[in-house]
């Protein structure tokens, strides 16, 4: 997960809240899409003026009061998790939902009982918390079935994930290889600290790696795992 939540990132989000509102229980029988943040993108180029997202934006309360949305996640350990989805909650409370937040506490097995349990309480849309679909196939089979939405946050594409929204991770690890290079003199042993389990992380080191291989004077003299980035 990124170090800064940008505020086009919010407004995915937001953009998020729109579709949960207007799915109301459609199957989520699709193997989605990816609603991608540039790295740079500003919000007046995220939400045109009086489309729905900028009013929401502008915290006009949209219709679909009611609704139950369970959000499940294994790092709301991370400053950056429980930052976006602390939003998610806030603007849930301005649409009248009841968001309810379930962490794992890195505990991965766990996330497929959590949806399970999420689904046997009849909710209305269920959110993956940056964790990886790849891991909760039988839950995502179990809302599949019972034709209740899964939206990743950050997560990543799989059958049964309506949608997924997430940042454009291999430019952030490019750019993130490229501000070290320059930090650095562009010569000098680097160590990577990297997190395979999430998608998004797992891109952007892939993206990283790939780039400082355009600095011949700099080596990644190891590889360390991080249980939570």
């Amino acid at each position: 997960m990124p170090s800064i939540v940008r505020p086009s990132r919010l407004l995915a989000l937001i953009a998020m809240s729109l579709l949960l509102a207007a799915c109301g229980g459609a199957p989520a029988t699709s193997s989605g899409g990816t609603a991608t943040t540039p790295v740079s993108e500003s919000p007046a180029t995220t939400a045109a003026a009086g489309s729905p997202a900028a009013t929401a934006a502008a915290g006009v309360p949209a219709q679909g009061g009611g609704k139950t949305i369970s959000v499940v996640t294994p790092y709301m350990a991370n400053a950056t998790t429980k930052f976006a989805i602390e939003r998610f909650q806030e603007y849930g409370k301005t649409k009248g939902w009841e968001v309810a937040v379930v962490d794992t506490n890195s505990d991965f097995n766990a996330l497929v009982s959590r949806i399970q349990d999420a689904v046997t309480q009849d909710v209305d849309a269920i959110v993956l918390g940056m964790g990886d679909p790849a891991q909760m196939t039988q839950g995502l089979e179990a809302a599949k079935g019972a034709n209740i939405p899964v939206f990743g946050l950050d997560a990543g594409n799989a059958e049964g994930v309506l949608l997924n929204i997430t940042s454009d991770n291999a430019a952030l690890g490019k750019t993130s290889a490229d501000a070290l290079a320059k930090a650095i003199g562009e010569q000098g042993n680097v160590v990577m600290f990297t997190h395979d389990p999430h998608p998004g992380v797992r891109a952007r080191a892939q993206a990283a790696e790939e780039a400082l291989k355009a600095y011949p004077n700099i080596t990644i003299i190891d590889k360390k795992h991080v249980d939570v980035p």
